[in-house]
C-alpha cells in the first residue's frame, strides 16, 4: 500500500471479499508498529482495489463498507502507530467508490444514490471535517466495479475505468479547485 511509511495489505489466498485480512505498518527500523484489521469498528475496509485505500504520513485512509438496512460506504482514517480509528465520515452521503490523498486533504469520489452522478468531496485529513463538495452531472457508469484508479496529480483528479463496452468513459479528469 505504501513504501514510506511501509504499509502492506495481506489477505487469505483466493479471498477477495471486503473485510478479510489486515494491514501491517512498519517503522523505519523495520519493526511492525501496528496491525489494522480490515473489519472492525470502522466497518469493512475494501482492500481489493488500490483506489479505495491510501496512506499519507501517519494514517491509513480507506473506503469502508458498513451494513444498515443496505450496504453503504464511507471514508475512514486509522492511525498507523496505534491501529485505532481516528475519524469516519457521515454515512448518509451515498456510495463512496474511491479516494485520493494529497497535501493533507482526502478527496472522496462518490456516486449519488439513484442518479449515478459523480460527486467529489474534500475532507481534512487530520479531522475528517468536510472542506468542499462538488456534484458533476457526469453519468460515467453505474457500478464501481469498473473503477480502475483514482489519482491526484498536478492539480488534476483523474478517474480511470476499464472499458465498459457501452456508454462508459475510460477516463474522466477533474481540475482541482
Amino acid at each position: 500500500m505504501s513504501v514510506d511509511p511501509l504499509v502492506v495489505s495481506v489477505r487469505p489466498p483466493y479471498d477477495d471479499r471486503a473485510g478479510t485480512g489486515a494491514f501491517f505498518a512498519f517503522g523505519a527500523d523495520g519493526r511492525r508498529t501496528s496491525r489494522i484489521e480490515s473489519s472492525g469498528e470502522h466497518g469493512k475496509i475494501v482492500a481489493d482495489k488500490p483506489s479505495k485505500v491510501a496512506v499519507d504520513g501517519e494514517r491509513l485512509y480507506a473506503v469502508s463498507e458498513f451494513r444498515t438496512s443496505s450496504t453503504s460506504s464511507r471514508a475512514v482514517a486509522v492511525d498507523l502507530a496505534t491501529g485505532r480509528l481516528v475519524w469516519q465520515t457521515n454515512p448518509g452521503r451515498g456510495k463512496a467508490v474511491a479516494l485520493a490523498v494529497h497535501d493533507g486533504k482526502v478527496t472522496v469520489l462518490q456516486q449519488d444514490r439513484g442518479s449515478f452522478t459523480e460527486r467529489l468531496y474534500v475532507l481534512d485529513g487530520a479531522t475528517g471535517e468536510e472542506r468542499d463538495d462538488r456534484t458533476f452531472s457526469v453519468n460515467v457508469d453505474q457500478e464501481d466495479g469498473w473503477l480502475g484508479g483514482f489519482f491526484d496529480r498536478d492539480g488534476l483528479l483523474i478517474v480511470s475505468r476499464y472499458d465498459t463496452a457501452g456508454p462508459g468513459r475510460p477516463f474522466v479528469v477533474y481540475e482541482r479547485w
